[in-house]
């Protein structure tokens, strides 16, 4: 195994390490700051408003609400006349119902998570203004006492 040689790097070597890390912290970490909003409010707003309309087409399917709707006045169990035909629908309609109502509800927490989604960097920057502010009016206080 080599060992390290602490002398066999140049001025050169030391200024282009100076270069790469004063690059990485201008263009990685202050350019990420700029940049995330631009992303936070572009590509990542769609991107959680897809997974929110996958999630919906989802449920949709799991629930199989076409294929209840198709089948509803198909008779169950081959029960053909009158009351097992009428028992067929206000089954079918209730279990239609409930389960519209339950992707209804799906459907306002995504909508909610979506709105979160907007609203988190705002509620965020605006907790992290306040504590600091906080920290600082304590800090005056207790200097001035």
């Amino acid at each position: 195994m080599e060992e390290f040689c602490f002398a066999c790097y140049t001025a050169n070597d030391m200024i282009s390490r100076w270069e790469s890390v004063a690059g990485y912290v201008l263009f990685d970490v202050f350019g990420s700051v700029v940049r995330f909003p631009f992303w936070w409010y572009g590509n990542g707003l769609f991107a959680v408003v897809e997974w929110g309309r996958q999630g919906i087409v989802y449920r949709w399917r799991s629930y199989a609400l076409g294929l209840w709707m198709r089948q509803f006045f198909v008779p169950m169990y081959h029960a053909y006349d009158w009351s097992g035909r009428l028992i067929s629908v206000i089954v079918r309609f209730l279990v239609i119902v409930g389960r519209l109502f339950a992707l209804a509800l799906e459907a306002c927490a995504y909508l909610v998570l979506i709105i979160l989604w907007v609203f988190a960097p705002i509620i965020f920057a605006g907790m992290a203004i306040a504590n600091l502010t906080q920290s600082l009016s304590a800090a005056s206080l207790s200097s001035a006492i």
